[in-house]
């Protein structure tokens, strides 16, 4: 599945010119394909509130898709900062949320990292929980609220983890563990016989020289990067989808929190 990303880390995007880019982002109600009991999550009202009480946008995401009914209701993602948040030369701790206006999934909220130089974008595994909303019952709007809040409470916990993961030093057999690690999650039933082919993709390859080191933070950007936007040659495709995106990120931040408490 294709998507459509504006990015810019360095200055907040402005709110009327994405709503203008991606008509979903604007709806007033749900695809015509959605139920009775369907609750309009509106994403356009949160954005505003958001921006209204002190975030800034900061990314984008919006799926393509190929059935008609649902053209102008996809799935998004979107990245947003605190203003005050503490933000360092190398990044800063985002909050992810996503949300669908054609029924197929409820609105999800995640603690988040973007890695400045190399725009990694990272949602943190299981140290935080994503918050669900679905799209049904009572005092949804107030729910996403209260969700997106209570993610931004505990948004130093991804931080705490990336100050670890920077003074964690590894061994060549511990980079070798990680990288398998990373392998299995991308390709999941297919490595064995990926494996057994001796095609397996290459993952720990160093693009740029910040990411030379053998600290786990250096090793995890730059496996995190080749699985999600590989260099050509190297046996994959890029991750666009929205949902493959998240848990791909979500799993391998699971597998370098196994290392940092090795």
């Amino acid at each position: 599945m294709r998507v459509n990303t504006i990015y810019d880390h360095a200055n907040p995007l402005n709110i009327d010119d994405v709503l203008a880019a991606f008509p979903t982002l604007s709806r007033t109600h749900g695809a015509p394909s959605t139920g009775e009991t369907y609750k309009h999550i509106p994403t356009a009202n949160i954005m505003r509130d958001l921006t209204d009480n002190g975030f800034a946008l900061h990314a984008v995401t919006v799926s393509r898709t190929r059935k008609a009914d649902r053209i102008g209701y996809e799935k998004h993602m979107l990245r947003f900062r605190k203003i005050d948040a503490t933000v360092t030369s190398d990044g800063a701790p985002e909050i992810v949320w996503t949300n669908s206006h054609d029924g197929s999934s409820s609105w999800k909220a995640f603690a988040g990292y973007i890695r400045f130089i190399c725009s990694n974008g990272m949602i943190a595994g299981s140290i935080l929980d994503a918050v669900t909303v679905r799209h049904s019952g009572a005092n949804v709007s107030s729910k996403v609220i209260d969700g997106t809040y209570r993610v931004l409470d505990n948004l130093h916990m991804v931080t705490d983890r990336v100050d670890a993961y920077r003074t964690k030093q590894l061994s060549d057999d511990a980079i070798a563990s990680f990288v398998e690690t990373a392998q299995r999650i991308r390709l999941g039933d297919a490595f064995d016989a990926r494996r057994d082919a001796g095609k397996l993709p290459t993952l720990d390859y160093v693009r740029r020289s910040e990411d030379a080191g053998s600290d786990l933070w250096s090793v995890f950007n730059r496996v995190q990067e080749n699985i999600i936007r590989p260099m050509r040659g190297n046996r994959l495709r890029s991750i666009t989808a929205i949902d493959a995106n998240v848990k791909l990120n979500r799993q391998l931040f699971d597998a370098a929190d196994a290392l940092l408490a090795a």
